[in-house]
């Protein structure tokens, strides 16, 4: 499904707009839809377990009727910028800004929220945020859009082979540590968001070979429209501690842009 939440809000009052735009979506740990076991993250067969358009809808509206009323974790005194939304099976994600001035895109806090919903109830939430720094490698803020083609209209089994295809790049990258997968799957000129890294693989590559981290997976994903979203964990950690949100744009089969929140712990599911 392609939606996006655009949002004003002021702390305890807020309001709120649905316009059309890109969205994404998001692996699981347990069998539900658009996921898989975590050791085998893009196995799942396409269609598997999926919701209808219909159903993604209605559980879209009620996290636009959250944010309307009280954005989770909005700071006192902020207000909330909703960058783009994904609606997957029963899971909805929320990548928006939370900032004094939201005009001031080096300010305040990027944010991921994900939501599981069950007959109209959010019974799940996790919450991740990163303190957004004064500038960017890039000169793209955490929030915009820097590819500028228009979004193709995507079936339910497109946006999982998308899926699919993201969250297997992902798991290339991150857990087996491969950087030849920058060559295959992403565009040499792809746009990027995380402020440590200029655009393109280039940077990329000599980003990775200057760092050391333990080796990361994919747990849960979503995949809505061209944008594709994975909740990731260490290799062998608890399922859903997530440790970054990343966001992949998946067009003609390359990844073109890059947006990530990682908070600075993990971060574990609280019940509704």
């Amino acid at each position: 499904m392609r939606s996006r939440l655009l949002v004003l809000a002021a702390a305890g009052l807020a309001t709120a707009v649905l316009a059309g735009c890109s969205g994404s979506s998001a692996a699981d740990p347990a069998p539900s839809p658009s996921s898989t076991s975590p050791s085998t993250s893009t196995a799942s067969p396409a269609g598997d377990d999926r919701l209808d358009r219909t159903a993604e809808q209605a559980n879209l509206a009620v996290v636009d009727q959250l944010f309307r009323t009280a954005p989770p974790g909005l700071t006192a005194g902020n207000r909330a910028v909703v960058a783009r939304t994904a609606a997957d099976g029963p899971y909805v994600a929320v990548h928006w800004h939370d900032a004094q001035d939201p005009s001031q895109a080096w300010s305040g806090t990027a944010r991921v929220d994900l939501f599981r919903l069950d007959a109209g109830k959010v019974v799940q939430h996790w919450a991740l945020s990163q303190d957004v720094p004064a500038a960017g490698a890039s000169g793209h803020t955490m929030f915009d859009d820097a590819w500028t083609g228009t979004p193709a209209t995507l079936t339910e089994e497109q946006e999982e082979r998308q899926r699919q295809f993201a969250v297997g790049a992902y798991d290339t990258l991150f857990r087996d540590q491969d950087v030849t997968v920058l060559d295959r799957s992403f565009d040499p000129d792809y746009r990027q968001h995380n402020p440590l890294v200029p655009d393109g693989t280039a940077p990329l590559k000599q980003f990775f070979a200057g760092s050391s981290f333990p080796p990361q997976e994919s747990a849960l994903s979503l995949s809505d429209g061209d944008v594709v979203w994975t909740f990731s964990r260490p290799v062998g950690g608890a399922a859903q501690d997530f440790t970054a949100a990343d966001l992949f744009r998946v067009v003609d089969g390359k990844i073109v842009e890059h947006w990530d929140v990682v908070p600075v712990a993990a971060v574990g599911p609280t019940a509704a």
